[in-house]
């Protein structure tokens, strides 16, 4: 049986958050999409717990490499051939979670 310590748990920075905009109008839901960057870096599952609230919708962690080079395909928003438009992560809204707001993991 291998022994893991806690130093072996892969640890992320960024965390790419889609979120129902309850604020809208037309009732509809409008999803929203952020990345948010952790001073110091957590595991996956200590990143979901913290960003995870009642209109989160999806929680994904990227890697460095991940975020910098990678894209979504945006759900709604189509180009003129009726085609999902790609949307860099680096183009999304970056919320900072400093050290101190991290360790307050609900």
């Amino acid at each position: 049986m291998a022994i893991s310590s806690r130093n072996d748990i892969e640890k992320y920075s960024y965390f790419f958050v889609t979120k129902n905009n309850k604020r809208s109008l037309s009732k509809l839901p409008a999803s929203e999409f952020f990345i948010y960057r952790f001073e110091n870096p957590v595991s996956s599952s200590r990143g979901k717990a913290f960003l995870t609230d009642e209109y989160v919708t999806n929680v994904y962690e990227l890697s460095e490499n991940l975020y910098r080079q990678g894209s979504f395909l945006h759900p709604k928003y189509t180009n003129q051939k009726n085609l999902p438009i790609e949307f860099k992560y680096t183009e999304l809204p970056v919320i900072d979670v400093l050290v101190e707001e991290s360790r307050n993991i609900r």
